[in-house]
């Protein structure tokens, strides 16, 4: 049999499926064009699956890799980076990102290379996801520099390590050349984060202010608190072994804390007690948190005294990581620990302050340990909560200062004396002890003698401490027999002395004691020396105003009154001495308190009032000396004085002074009133041999009669008038000011028209007035 055309062998094929795989087989000999057209549609349509399964491998890769990150730093520092990342692959050229539930989406366009993919999500990325609350307070170099730390962070932590070759040689390099200020910020936060500082206290620091900030706008002030925050971490981290830095920050927003357990020996010297010390001041200063930075063989310290700090105050620890890191500028990689303490301070002090008000009304007393020394007393602090102690509350007995008596980190038992209204206590350290005062009554009796330590000396008085337990003071008359140069003190602070104890202060609890009282008084031995009347060489060594001392022998002083100097007036033995002149004196008294006798010099020469031999009303020639209130003195011969009350000088029929009517140096005739030799006191009257003008005026004055006179004195009530030879009348200053004349118009000297208002028959007064 012969066959034609095609043969096809269809076996064992159901017959419908058969017949259309045969139509189809046969359709296409005939239609080779249609084949090739229907074969291209199934070859695009499976690269488009193939497209779209790459590229959605490739997104869940990325988003995969990026949530992980997120959620690492996030282990850190919460919050830094909060959100996780989701692709969607578009056509456009520039990639772009917008937050949208809790994720950053990505829009961006697909590359064949890889890396590009990651380079340029990390980018979008960290531009949206890195301190979303802060970034916008914080300046733009910076927010830049953190952005490209992070995104380089994040791919570099990829397996694909040529994605972040990429990233570093197309992006962060070309970025960072021509912009010092954005290479700084990138250099910095390297270190930084070669140091482990950059997330575990930058990044978190930063994530707290942005909390603080909210919705409020930037501004200067808190782009430059950021800026200054890093600047303070920046420090920290170049920091070299031994040098200081500053390790507290205080700004409006950050407040922030650092401890360095850095030396060994300073653990193996004072232990804890220095880092435990300055956690509480941390505490105190209201630090929210403080960073516990150590290294190596210092981590073990580090752990106990976060431990302690947690036992002992409450705190928290916020967040606690070990590391490796580089330390001192990459000379040494080492284990590190950073722990991240919450110091809950408002906690601590309610707390501290039910502990003082149960105190307070119980009379219990409570532990504090001192925090600090200073020269009026000693901060401490009672369990969380500071106070003060002042010097008076330290001890009952005396003290040079607080530092002789604690030391700080001593614990020291204290008693609340009173709460304020606002809460803060008045604390004592001596009230937390028994008063030794009555102690003292029964075990120091009068006449004891006891050994003292001097703690405080001056002219007048040594403070003392007796047997190292009771107060004590020696008056400055009980230091020595010897009189004290000047204002210093015989004794000298921290000398060991033997006293006597001669009584009780019991106002301010404290034994009297005396010095002298251990050696002889030597006043007994210059009576036989030196008696009364005798008359002794001296050399003047000091003098006063008022008195001046000489040198009579070794310990024994000369006191000489200004009143011995002369019979005659001497104002200041300046006047009349000099130091270093040399004297001859007599012997007048003894000081019964220390080796100081009394001396004149007047005694050694006549009282001339006894030679003057004067009488009373006998009628004498005087000089004028000086003017004293009331009156005048004069002199009616060497050393024979007298005064002259003021009513006694002249008649007058108006308000004078001496110095009105008699002139210094003036001889005046007067009649000697009365004498008393005794007290030197010689009174006489110049008016009585004077004519009495008050016959005159009667005569030649009438009552509204007009007088030109000349004034000659002003007063605060009115002017003196004279009117004639040794006649005056007073004109008052209200009858002047009522005619507008003002004060300045009558001044001494001036003429002016009067009227006599009035004219007194038995004194002679004459007043005066301004006729129109």
């Amino acid at each position: 049999m012969t066959f034609e055309g095609p043969v096809v062998f269809i076996i064992a094929l159901p017959s419908a499926a058969a017949l259309g795989l045969f139509a189809l087989v046969v359709y296409g000999l005939k239609n080779p064009e249609k084949v090739e057209l229907w074969s291209s549609y199934v070859a695009r349509m499976l690269a488009w699956f193939s497209q779209k399964a790459e590229r959605a491998s490739v997104g869940r890769a990325i988003n995969g890799h990026f949530k992980s990150f997120s959620k690492s730093i996030s282990e850190v520092v919460p919050e830094a980076v909060p959100y996780g990342m989701k692709i969607e692959w578009v056509e456009t050229a520039d990639p772009e990102a917008f937050v949208q539930q809790d994720e950053v989406i990505v829009r961006m366009r697909h590359h064949r290379n890889q890396d590009r993919n990651y380079v340029a999500a990390a980018l979008a990325y960290t531009s949206k996801a890195v301190l979303p609350h802060t970034r916008s307070h914080l300046p733009e170099r910076l927010r830049k520099a953190i952005d490209l730390a992070i995104a380089h962070r994040l791919l570099s932590s990829e397996t694909r390590g040529s994605a972040a070759t990429a990233f570093l040689e197309d992006e962060l390099l070309p970025k960072l050349k021509g912009d010092e200020e954005l290479s700084a910020y990138s250099q910095g936060l390297d270190l930084m984060d070669d140091k482990g500082l950059f997330d575990r206290m930058l990044l978190r620091e930063y994530v707290t202010a942005g909390h603080h900030f909210g919705a409020k706008l930037p501004t200067q002030n808190t782009r430059d608190e950021l800026r200054r925050f890093y600047e303070f971490v920046h420090t920290i981290t170049n920091r070299g072994p031994r040098e200081y830095v500053p390790l507290t920050f205080e700004g409006m927003y950050l407040k922030a804390a650092v401890i360095l357990v850095a030396q060994i020996e300073t653990y193996q010297e004072f232990g804890l007690l220095p880092y435990q010390t300055r956690l509480v001041k941390c505490v105190h200063k209201g630090f929210p948190v403080v960073y516990l930075l150590a290294r190596g063989i210092n981590i073990p310290i580090a752990c106990s005294v976060a431990k302690w700090f947690c036992r002992e105050y409450g705190g928290r620890i916020i967040h606690e990581s070990r590391f490796k890191a580089t330390v001192y500028n990459y000379q040494e990689v080492s284990d590190v620990i950073c722990v991240v303490l919450s110091t809950n301070y408002s906690s601590l002090a309610e707390r501290a302050r039910t502990l003082m008000t149960k105190a307070w009304s119980d009379g219990t007393q409570i532990d504090a340990r001192i925090t600090g020394i200073t020269h009026d007393g000693i901060h401490v602090d009672i369990r969380g909560y500071p106070a003060f102690v002042g010097s008076s509350e330290l001890s009952h007995g005396y003290f040079r200062q607080p530092a002789d008596l604690f030391k700080e980190g001593d614990m020291v038992a204290v008693s609340v004396l009173d709460i304020d209204d606002s809460g803060k206590p008045t604390v004592s350290v001596k009230s937390a002890v028994p008063d030794p005062w009555e102690r003292a009554r029964a075990d120091i009796t009068i006449d004891s003698i006891q050994s003292c330590a001097i703690v405080d000396a001056d002219s007048k008085r040594a403070l003392v401490s007796v047997n190292g337990e009771f107060r004590g003071v020696i008056p400055s008359d009980e230091i020595s027999w010897t009189s004290m140069p000047g204002k210093k003190s015989l004794l000298g602070t921290d000398e060991i002395v033997e006293a006597k104890v001669i009584g009780y202060d019991d106002s301010e609890k404290r034994v009297v004691l005396s010095l002298k009282q251990m050696q002889p008084n030597p006043v007994e031995a210059l009576k036989t020396q030196y008696p009364v009347g005798s008359v002794i060489n001296g050399k003047v060594t000091w003098l006063h105003d008022e008195y001046a001392f000489l040198g009579i022998a070794e310990g024994v002083t000369g006191f000489l009154p200004v009143s011995e100097l002369s019979w005659n007036w001497v104002e200041k033995t300046g006047d009349v001495l000099h130091v270093g002149q040399v004297l001859r004196a007599k012997v007048l008294d003894y000081y019964e308190e220390r080796p100081r006798l009394t001396c004149s010099l007047k005694a050694m020469a006549p009282d001339p009032y006894e030679e003057a031999n004067l009488t009373d009303g006998a009628k004498v020639s005087a000089k004028v000396i000086r003017y004293v209130e009331g009156g005048a003195v004069v002199e009616i011969k060497p050393g024979v004085q007298g005064f002259i009350a003021k009513h006694e000088l002249a008649y007058s029929n108006g308000p004078f002074d001496a110095s009105d009517v008699v002139e210094l140096g003036q001889i005046l005739d007067c009649v000697i009133l009365s004498i008393d030799v005794e007290h030197r006191k010689l009174r006489l009257s110049r008016k009585q041999l004077l004519a009495d003008p008050r016959i005159e005026i009667q005569n030649r004055f009438k009552k509204y009669e007009e007088i030109r006179g000349k004034v000659l004195k002003t007063y605060p009530h009115g002017f003196l008038v004279g009117l004639s030879e040794g006649i005056h009348g007073f004109l008052p200053i209200e009858l002047v000011l009522d005619k507008g004349i003002g004060r300045s118009q009558l001044t001494p000297g001036k003429s002016v028209n009067c009227g006599i208002s009035r004219i007194d028959q038995k004194t002679g007064r004459i007043e005066l007035f301004i006729p129109d």
